[in-house]
């Protein structure tokens, strides 16, 4: 099994791959303290709270300019919405898709996401893999 990126820019994160960096339980460990520590500096701008707490973001993707893509883990986990953080910023935007929809409109353009660069994704769209234990 393989999991990987899109165009060498957006991750997904995975529990079975050894590379830390796109490690579910460890990047996500990472990416859910570095938003703890901006929640405590500045909870007016960031007001979601973190997976376990009801309704909290659970980190699923990240991008290489460092957006982080998370699920909002509220009611049942077929009905939780897509969150993205731009990069060092408290701004976020809201999606009502599922992660595989929200990628699938991404990679197909019928969706565009604007923490995300113009040029992505690119024309030809690449899937880069990570092997999968």
């Amino acid at each position: 099994m393989e999991l990987g990126g899109i165009d060498n820019f957006l991750w997904v994160l995975s529990p079975f791959v050894e590379n830390e960096n796109v490690n579910l339980i460890q990047k996500g460990k990472v990416i859910r303290d570095a938003y703890q520590v901006s929640k405590n500096s500045f909870p007016e701008y960031f007001t979601h709270n973190i997976y376990p707490s009801v309704g909290g973001l659970l980190p699923w993707g990240l991008t290489d300019n460092g957006d982080e893509l998370y699920w909002l883990t509220e009611g049942k986990p077929d009905e939780w919405k897509i969150v993205v953080y731009e990069t060092r910023s408290s701004e976020y935007h809201i999606y009502p898709l599922s992660m595989v929809e929200f990628s699938y409109q991404i990679i197909t353009k019928e969706l565009v996401c604007e923490a995300f660069p113009e040029d992505f994704p690119s024309d030809k769209v690449s899937i880069i893999s990570v092997n999968v234990e």
